[in-house]
């Protein structure tokens, strides 16, 4: 069997009759035409919502249509409000510095120069798992001790440690912060906050992929039709 894939479509909403799942409507973006899609099965696999935040390691079209169309359809979403942070993504970028930089004996500092982390986490300090950085970097942001003119991101320091340790150790992170926070890591601190780097909601689905909603008498029940994956979805 052949497949016809149909690039420049941007699907906007599904077409529902009766609680079932008929398939979807979609623009045409190069002629700005609407097309309608008639499907025994539609499968949702538009990732997540990550560009709703101003950074994200989401690709720029994340910005959560499949879960809106979803809604739009009268169906239920969960658990959108759990979302994994990563605490050094480039500021303005989006692009991650790994975890193993801290590691390496990196640490973080607000724009009055202090280690916030011993505050936070006197033991772990920068160790501190990702969840406890993040929250204390955008603590630090909140209360006006961000760093840079607008106070809106916190400097990651790697500059005290030997370059040749960060050429040996920590190579592809150099070239990373070079092209994208146009820092040279060793003699410079690298701009960073908290980084949207997965969302762990989105449409409720059973382990086979259908999409779940609750029926009149609020018993989970199938939606004919349709099934999400990937990022979009909540298991």
């Amino acid at each position: 069997a052949q497949a016809t894939f149909f690039i420049e479509y941007f699907v906007v909403d599904l077409i529902m009759e009766d609680g079932e799942c008929r398939g979807c409507v979609a623009l045409c973006l190069e002629d700005g035409t609407f097309h309608r899609f008639r499907a025994n099965v539609t499968v949702i696999a538009t990732g997540g919502y990550g560009r709703a935040y101003f950074s994200a390691t989401s690709a720029h079209s994340c910005t959560g249509d499949g879960n809106a169309m979803v809604s739009r359809a009268g169906l239920p979403l969960e658990d959108l409000e759990f979302i994994q942070f990563h605490p050094t993504g480039i500021y303005g970028a989006g692009c991650l510095i790994t975890e193993g930089a801290r590691g390496e004996g990196g640490f973080l500092k607000n724009r009055n120069g202090e280690r916030f982390m011993e505050r936070y986490a006197p033991s772990a300090k920068d160790l501190a798992s990702r969840d406890i950085v993040s929250r204390a970097m955008q603590m630090e942001i909140l209360q006006g001790r961000g760093c840079g003119p607008d106070k809106d991101h916190i400097h990651l320091h790697l500059d005290h440690l030997p370059p040749s340790l960060l050429k040996e150790r920590l190579p592809s992170i150099m070239e990373t912060a070079k092209v994208f926070a146009r820092v040279d890591m060793t003699k410079q601190a690298v701009p960073v906050l908290p980084t949207v780097h997965y969302n762990m909601g989105g449409i409720p689905t059973n382990y086979k992929g259908e999409v779940l909603t609750l029926d009149e008498h609020g018993n989970t029940t199938v939606v004919p039709g349709l099934m999400a994956a990937g990022e979009a979805a909540c298991a």
